[in-house]
Protein backbone atom coordinates (compact mmCIF):
# COMPACT_ATOMS: atom_id res chain seq x y z
CA UNK A 1 0.00 0.00 0.00
CA UNK A 2 1.49 3.42 -1.31
CA UNK A 3 0.32 6.22 -0.19
CA UNK A 4 2.00 9.36 -2.20
CA UNK A 5 3.71 12.02 -0.41
CA UNK A 6 1.97 14.86 -2.07
CA UNK A 7 -1.78 13.43 -1.12
CA UNK A 8 -0.19 12.83 2.40
CA UNK A 9 0.96 17.06 2.37
CA UNK A 10 -2.38 18.34 0.69
CA UNK A 11 -4.53 16.38 2.95
CA UNK A 12 -2.70 18.01 6.03
CA UNK A 13 -2.88 21.20 4.09
CA UNK A 14 -6.57 21.18 4.01
CA UNK A 15 -6.94 20.21 7.81
CA UNK A 16 -4.86 22.47 8.53
CA UNK A 17 -6.55 25.16 7.20
CA UNK A 18 -9.91 24.21 8.07
CA UNK A 19 -8.76 24.35 11.88
CA UNK A 20 -6.84 28.07 11.11
CA UNK A 21 -9.94 29.31 9.57
CA UNK A 22 -12.51 27.79 12.29
CA UNK A 23 -14.73 30.79 13.84
CA UNK A 24 -13.62 33.82 11.50
CA UNK A 25 -16.42 35.06 9.65
CA UNK A 26 -14.69 35.87 5.92
CA UNK A 27 -17.36 37.33 3.10
CA UNK A 28 -16.31 36.66 -0.34
CA UNK A 29 -14.22 40.10 -1.72
CA UNK A 30 -12.03 40.79 -4.82
CA UNK A 31 -9.73 43.34 -6.04
CA UNK A 32 -11.41 47.06 -5.66
CA UNK A 33 -13.82 46.26 -2.29
CA UNK A 34 -13.42 48.05 0.02
CA UNK A 35 -14.00 46.35 3.38
CA UNK A 36 -13.48 46.18 6.85
CA UNK A 37 -11.15 43.97 8.59
CA UNK A 38 -11.55 43.56 12.46
CA UNK A 39 -8.33 42.20 14.14
CA UNK A 40 -6.88 41.51 17.63
CA UNK A 41 -4.28 44.24 18.24
CA UNK A 42 -1.18 43.07 20.03
CA UNK A 43 -0.45 42.35 23.61
CA UNK A 44 -4.01 43.71 23.86
CA UNK A 45 -7.41 42.03 24.46
CA UNK A 46 -10.02 44.35 22.72
CA UNK A 47 -10.25 44.39 19.18
CA UNK A 48 -9.71 47.26 16.36
CA UNK A 49 -10.87 47.63 12.78
CA UNK A 50 -9.32 49.05 9.42
CA UNK A 51 -11.42 49.79 6.76
CA UNK A 52 -9.79 50.27 3.31
CA UNK A 53 -9.91 49.39 -0.09
CA UNK A 54 -8.40 45.70 -1.42
CA UNK A 55 -5.32 46.31 -3.34
CA UNK A 56 -4.70 42.69 -3.79
CA UNK A 57 -5.08 39.52 -2.41
CA UNK A 58 -3.39 36.15 -2.87
CA UNK A 59 -6.04 32.81 -1.65
CA UNK A 60 -3.30 29.53 -1.03
CA UNK A 61 -3.74 26.82 1.01
CA UNK A 62 -3.09 28.28 4.35
CA UNK A 63 -0.83 31.25 3.57
CA UNK A 64 -3.96 33.38 2.17
CA UNK A 65 -3.15 37.17 2.80
CA UNK A 66 -5.32 40.65 1.75
CA UNK A 67 -3.37 44.03 1.27
CA UNK A 68 -5.55 46.94 2.32
CA UNK A 69 -5.16 50.39 1.49
CA UNK A 70 -6.64 53.73 3.32
CA UNK A 71 -6.00 57.28 2.98
CA UNK A 72 -5.60 58.87 6.43
CA UNK A 73 -6.90 61.97 7.44
CA UNK A 74 -3.32 63.66 7.02
CA UNK A 75 -3.46 62.63 3.05
CA UNK A 76 -0.67 59.68 3.53
CA UNK A 77 -2.01 56.48 2.06
CA UNK A 78 -1.63 53.63 4.70
CA UNK A 79 -0.73 49.26 3.15
CA UNK A 80 -1.50 47.31 5.35
CA UNK A 81 -1.38 43.44 5.01
CA UNK A 82 -2.96 40.59 7.06
CA UNK A 83 -2.31 37.04 6.85
CA UNK A 84 -6.24 35.67 6.98
CA UNK A 85 -4.93 32.29 8.75
CA UNK A 86 -3.21 34.79 11.97
CA UNK A 87 -4.67 33.70 15.19
CA UNK A 88 -4.81 38.12 15.16
CA UNK A 89 -7.44 38.22 12.12
CA UNK A 90 -10.99 38.17 13.59
CA UNK A 91 -13.04 39.12 10.59
CA UNK A 92 -13.62 40.51 6.99
CA UNK A 93 -16.90 42.22 6.25
CA UNK A 94 -17.47 43.61 2.59
CA UNK A 95 -18.64 47.12 2.98
CA UNK A 96 -18.71 48.29 -0.55
CA UNK A 97 -18.36 45.87 -3.63
CA UNK A 98 -16.75 47.52 -6.95
CA UNK A 99 -17.88 47.86 -10.17
CA UNK A 100 -15.03 49.38 -12.41
CA UNK A 101 -11.96 47.25 -11.32
CA UNK A 102 -11.25 44.29 -13.37
CA UNK A 103 -7.74 43.31 -12.03
CA UNK A 104 -5.84 40.68 -9.81
CA UNK A 105 -3.75 43.65 -8.22
CA UNK A 106 -4.75 47.29 -8.49
CA UNK A 107 -1.16 48.45 -8.78
CA UNK A 108 -2.49 51.60 -9.78
CA UNK A 109 -4.81 52.37 -7.53
CA UNK A 110 -4.42 56.00 -6.06
CA UNK A 111 -7.50 56.81 -3.39
CA UNK A 112 -8.51 59.76 -3.03
CA UNK A 113 -7.26 62.45 -1.20
CA UNK A 114 -9.33 64.15 1.79
CA UNK A 115 -8.40 68.12 1.78
CA UNK A 116 -7.53 68.86 5.40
Amino acid sequence: MSISLKKIVSDFNASEKTRLLEGKKIENFRSGDTVSIEYKQVNQTKSAFFEGTVIKSTKKEHTSSITVAKMSSHGVQIVRTFNICNPIFIGLKVVRKATKYRRARLYYKILKQSKV
